[in-house]
């Protein structure tokens, strides 16, 4: 084996090497997207809740009811608990 074929062989196997290291790092970043990404989806709801509940109307539903406050919690619990098993029996979490 000549000086040139051997570098060729190690220039591929550094090659092959670097590949799989991007690819597990590509992978690793996909999970940490994916995290993110149901993390996100899990707030949205409760950000417009609470978004809703947070302009200056008069009339807002719950509002003056001594249980409103608890009632707006409990359904905003809820909302989160059924996106969390929606996303576990799809796998996506």
């Amino acid at each position: 084996m000549s000086v040139l074929e051997a570098a060729d062989s190690l220039r591929d196997s550094v090659s092959i090497a670097v590949d799989i290291y991007l690819n597990s790092v590509n992978n690793r970043l996909n999970q940490i997207m994916k995290v993110l990404t149901v993390m996100s989806a899990l707030m949205l709801p409760l950000t417009l809740v609470t978004g809703v509940f947070g302009m200056n109307f008069v009339v807002i539903p719950g509002l003056h009811h001594p249980q409103g406050f608890w009632w707006t919690m409990g359904g905003m619990a809820a909302l989160a608990l059924l996106l969390l098993l929606v996303f576990r029996r799809y796998r996506l979490l």
